[in-house]
């Protein structure tokens, strides 16, 4: 009942053909995005500017005209995927963070009513620039390591040999 309605929420959503296959009493659900151009054709580009799927002849199509020639596309394999529909409450989308140690998912303004009543919940987009800001410092932090772990390396090996240290600095001048 939940698979079907899975199923049938994705396939009207978004531009993909769904398979479901019932191997070994698992059910494995599996999307093959298809082009947003001609519908029929299995998309394998992405375009950054455009954020559309294409097959590779709409995009070479597509993509003829001049003015968007400068467009840039990866592989639609390797497009970020964002899912930000609830799927309990299919109309609405996954705004909140649930704070609660037993949830710590995303929610939709029903699931907060219906199921996480009393939770600690957070805008999804501060709990988005928080998780930048700590990310940023861990990477800041990181690379301040290797460049002091990089000099006190440097300063070992002046200690060490002091005379060809102080030789390669006087003749530098």
């Amino acid at each position: 009942m939940i698979l079907n309605k899975l199923v049938g929420f994705i396939s009207a959503t978004f531009p993909v053909r769904v398979f479901v296959s019932n191997a070994t009493s698992s059910v494995f659900l599996l999307a093959e995005i298809m082009c947003c151009n001609c519908n029929s054709g299995k998309a394998t580009l992405w375009c950054t500017k455009c954020t559309t799927n294409y097959c590779s002849p709409c995009y070479q199509q597509v993509h003829s005209l001049p003015a968007l020639t400068a467009h840039v596309s990866i592989p639609a394999d390797q497009k970020l995927v964002v899912f930000n529909g609830c799927v309990e409450h299919p109309p609405e989308e996954l705004r909140f963070w649930c704070n609660k140690d037993t949830c710590r998912k995303l929610v939709c303004r029903d699931c907060i009513i219906l199921q996480h009543q009393g939770h600690s919940c957070t805008q999804m987009i501060d709990v988005a620039q928080e998780k930048t800001k700590e990310v940023r410092i861990e990477f800041y932090l990181q690379e301040f390591y290797k460049k002091t772990a990089s000099l006190l390396f440097s300063c070992k090996n002046g200690l060490q040999k002091p005379n060809q240290f102080w030789t390669e600095k006087w003749n530098q001048r």
